[in-house]
């Protein structure tokens, strides 16, 4: 069954959906899409098992390029701009494959059509092992994690996906967890993977590949397979600006999605 997908509107105009990454949510995207919203409708959903969207077992690009369509025709929209970063940009890039004609253009956030090494899967593992029964507040579910995670940047992200238990739901815990940690982790190894299907065509339509400059994410080995499933691509980056670069360069990144 293809859960329901949770997502924000802003703005009106021409339709431009943004796709986040592992662990994200929507609202990670809300102060470049309050900008781009002055232009465009501005579509911000949750992925599968991600924010306040509904869990699944399966969590294949495929199907979250369907969990896509299938919001395009809940919002009788017939083609849109579609943007993703990470694994946003993978589902949206497997969007474009599957259904070119409902695609205007493609923005691919540091990310390429490729398969990479995680190291999500330890900081799955150690949000898991958090125990959330002795959790009072975030600033006591930071210091726990701080052990394990130094980068205060990175543990503000993660600790976005904390939210309180509600009265009533028979949870012996203050805090839950948003996200679907175990079907994430379960399909971790299909989402660092990119396996397109030998007869998928390429999608021929306006492309844009937007990297940060200090990121490993697009590297020149990457480049044939991106010109190979999007030919008319366009390769660019973010000067001072790693895998984040909305966050290291907002300004940047705005200016580059206005443009294209």
């Amino acid at each position: 069954m293809t859960p329901r997908l949770h997502y924000e509107t802003l703005g009106a105009g021409a339709p431009v959906f943004i796709l986040h990454g592992l662990l994200g949510s929507g609202r990670n995207w809300f102060s470049l899409a309050r900008r781009l919203a002055e232009d465009y409708q501005v579509i911000l959903p949750d992925a599968r098992n991600h924010g306040k969207s509904g869990h699944s077992d399966s969590m294949s690009y495929a199907a979250m390029a369907e969990d896509l369509r299938a919001l395009m025709d809940a919002l009788s929209l017939r083609r849109a701009h579609v943007a993703g970063h990470s694994m946003g940009g993978k589902t949206a890039m497997a969007f474009a494959l599957a259904h070119p004609t409902r695609v205007r253009s493609l923005l691919a956030l540091d990310i390429a059509p490729a398969r990479y090494r995680s190291d999500f899967a330890a900081l799955l593992s150690r949000l898991r092992e958090l125990d959330l029964r002795r959790v009072r507040s975030r600033q006591e579910a930071d210091a726990a994690l701080a052990k394990w995670i130094p980068q205060a940047v990175l543990r503000a992200f993660l600790l976005h996906n904390l939210r309180r238990a509600e009265d009533g739901d028979g949870s012996p815990c203050r805090w839950q967890w948003r996200p679907n940690l175990p079907g994430i982790e379960a399909a971790l190894d299909e989402l660092c993977d990119f396996p397109p299907p030998p007869a998928r065509p390429a999608y021929t339509g306006p492309a844009l590949f937007l990297s940060g400059a200090d990121s490993r994410y697009v590297r020149p080995e990457h480049h044939a397979a991106i010109h190979e499933f999007f030919p008319q691509a366009e390769l660019r980056a973010v000067d001072k600006a790693g895998h984040w670069l909305h966050a290291d360069q907002p300004e940047r990144v705005l200016e580059e999605t206005r443009r294209f």
